[in-house]
């Protein structure tokens, strides 16, 4: 048994700003490069990070994922957040090196939550 402490320096803030990065490799030279969303936890199957993005109400598994933790953005409606976590009526795809999403579901006739297919919210604004 290892008397060390846990290593506790991949927590995060819940609830903070996050930006997820978007490998969608069919980008122009001034698109987006990441996704605006709300970190919610870690996922129990896989390393990384449960993202929200309360525009589209969709759910991703991440790990490129820049932290803004000094900027919480806690949602409007809690309940909203509990009611996604729990359902079984969606799959979660995790973003991979490669850039293409890994499905963890087995039931393929369920909608997707692909990263790739979650709205610009980030948008770049020139002087």
């Amino acid at each position: 048994m290892d008397r060390r402490p846990p290593r506790l320096d991949h927590m995060r803030i819940f609830g903070s700003t996050v930006y997820v990065l978007d490998k969608n490799t069919n980008k122009d030279k001034f698109d987006a490069r990441s996704n605006k969303g709300i970190f919610i936890g870690y996922p129990e199957e896989s390393k990384g990070y449960r993202v929200w993005f309360p525009d589209s109400r969709k759910i991703i598994i991440a790990r490129d994922v820049k932290f803004l933790e000094k900027t919480p953005e806690a949602p409007e409606n809690l309940d909203e957040i509990d009611f996604l976590e729990k359902s079984k009526q969606v799959r979660v795809m995790e973003s991979t090196d490669e850039g293409t999403p890994n499905v963890d579901g087995s039931n393929s006739r369920l909608p997707c939550l692909c990263p790739h297919a979650v709205t610009k919210i980030w948008r770049f604004r020139g002087r």
